[in-house]
């Protein structure tokens, strides 16, 4: 994968995710956790964003880049983009149900949104690690 194939990962990445926020943002009304959700992907959005800009940019310290495998950063837009699979097909679920049952599902699916949560939050870990290897001066 080279700098280009990196580069529009990315932006498939920050549609994709941007696709999910909207899901998540109808739902913050009635589910309380669905904020936190919506709230985390948009923090890991900005990340991949600063990313993306850095990625795009013709600035990249060659040695600096030498510390990250490029393995590294596709197993990370990978993982971003498995987690923000599962989290669509979780509201897809939970959309498809009559509104009797919507709340029983919620409930039962939020510790599995917890779960997610913290992968999201992890990937955006990563992503900063990264970020701050590739532009840290001196």
């Amino acid at each position: 994968m080279d700098h280009l194939s990196v580069s529009t990962s990315i932006t498939g990445l920050l549609t994709a995710s941007l696709e999910v926020a909207k899901l998540f943002a109808s739902l913050i009304t009635t589910y309380d956790y669905a904020r936190t959700v919506h709230d985390e992907i948009h923090h890991l959005r900005f990340v991949i964003f600063r990313l993306d800009k850095y990625v795009s940019s013709n600035s990249i310290n060659v040695a600096r880049a030498s510390m990250i495998d490029l393995d590294q950063i596709v197993t990370v837009l990978l993982g971003c983009m498995y987690t923000f699979s599962e989290l669509e097909r979780e509201v897809k679920r939970l959309q498809s149900k009559p509104d009797v049952l919507r709340r029983m599902w919620w409930t039962a699916v939020k510790s599995n949104m917890v779960d997610l949560v913290q992968r999201l939050q992890m990937h955006k870990g990563v992503i900063v690690l990264m970020l701050m290897i590739l532009t840290r001066y001196g």
